[in-house]
């Protein structure tokens, strides 16, 4: 109904448009989202952690990722690399521990090297490493070679993020170090093995509890057909050991609260926009109502259900403009689907 009012009232839809612009200023930029991240940072320390009189007790920050740029599989990991510099600009030490999917490399080795300034120690990850059909939440190699990165970098806080292919274990070993932990929650991973809470097709699972409905059981290596529950069960366990967690949604931390996190354990931080990198896109005079969709191309984000809609509005009502702009598994479907619905103008 909200859309069809929209769509009828151009003089509305201008208001609704600058009321979202000015929201996104006062909440969405990276330095509103970089101090909200960098107060956490103070929280995790704890009374060491106050700068006081702008001194920096707290002056070392960890940042874990599975995948890290120039090698980014998604959002996440480019999001990570922003709050990486910003950090650095705010006069932090940053270092990086990340995966790096590579099945050419030898498995689980490690390289050192830098990018844009920041220095990163990267895990050659192959893809069964990140596969939920093998042990992607624990490798004893990289678990060991997280214990070098700590004891050659000794950082005041670790910042964890997508863990799957790494190993959850790093959160403990971080803690038998006294050293502050929190992660931010970019997906369901934690409490669902695919991430998306999709069980088959487009079935959206309701109970975090019966992951045995879609993998009964979880093999890699020595480890063979290992009931499920087990991964549920050493998840919570590492989970537990985190100080402080991140949601980049409201949504997202409800679901992790249903899922048995202590609400008030989690801490809900926007994710940012880095507006100048919009200032170059003309504005037009296109009568046409546009929508976009920005980021990975995957069959949870919906597209196809989108675009499905629109070919529903096809000559019907006012004439719109669907931009999909990025890349993934999907696109060739989304391709192929538009061009069956002849939506291509």
């Amino acid at each position: 109904d909200k859309l069809r009012a929209a769509i009828r009232d151009p003089q509305a839809l201008h208001a609704v448009a600058k009321k979202g612009h000015e929201r996104l200023l006062a909440n969405f930029t990276w330095d509103i989202v970089g101090r909200k991240t960098e107060e956490v940072i103070w929280q995790s320390c704890g009374s060491s952690g106050s700068r006081g009189n702008g001194t920096m007790h707290c002056h070392k920050v960890a940042i874990v990722s599975n995948a890290y740029p120039p090698n980014a599989i998604g959002g996440a990991e480019i999001a990570v690399h922003q709050e990486a510099k910003l950090l650095q600009e705010q006069g932090l030490q940053v270092v990086i521990f990340a995966g790096e999917l590579n099945n050419e490399g030898g498995r689980h080795c490690v390289r050192e090297d830098s990018y844009e300034g920041i220095s990163v120690r990267r895990v050659c990850l192959h893809s069964r490493d990140y596969s939920a059909d093998f042990f992607n939440f624990y490798h004893g190699d990289v678990h060991r070679h997280f214990e070098d990165f700590l004891d050659a970098n000794a950082p005041d806080v670790v910042h964890f993020h997508n863990l799957a292919g790494l190993s959850v274990s790093l959160i403990r070993a971080a803690r038998r170090r006294g050293i502050r932990t929190f992660l931010t929650l970019h997906d369901h991973w934690a409490f669902c093995l695919k991430n998306t809470l999709l069980k088959h097709g487009t079935d959206v699972c309701r109970d975090h509890t019966r992951c045995a409905d879609c993998l009964p059981f979880v093999s890699g290596g020595r480890w063979q057909n290992v009931p499920v529950s087990m991964r549920s069960s050493y998840l919570s366990y590492q989970l537990a050991a985190v100080d402080n967690f991140i949601s980049p949604s409201r949504y997202l931390a409800d679901a992790y609260s249903r899922a048995g996190i202590a609400k008030e354990r989690i801490e809900v931080i926007d994710n940012p926009l880095k507006l100048e990198d919009f200032r170059e896109v003309p504005r037009t005079e296109d009568p046409r109502i546009r929508f976009s969709f920005v980021g990975y191309l995957g069959a949870h984000k919906g597209v196809q259900t989108v675009v499905q809609a629109l070919s529903l509005l096809n000559g019907h009502g006012p004439e719109l403009l669907l931009n999909i702009v990025g890349d993934g598994g999907k696109r060739g479907m989304l391709e192929q689907q538009v061009e069956k619905l002849a939506l291509g103008h």
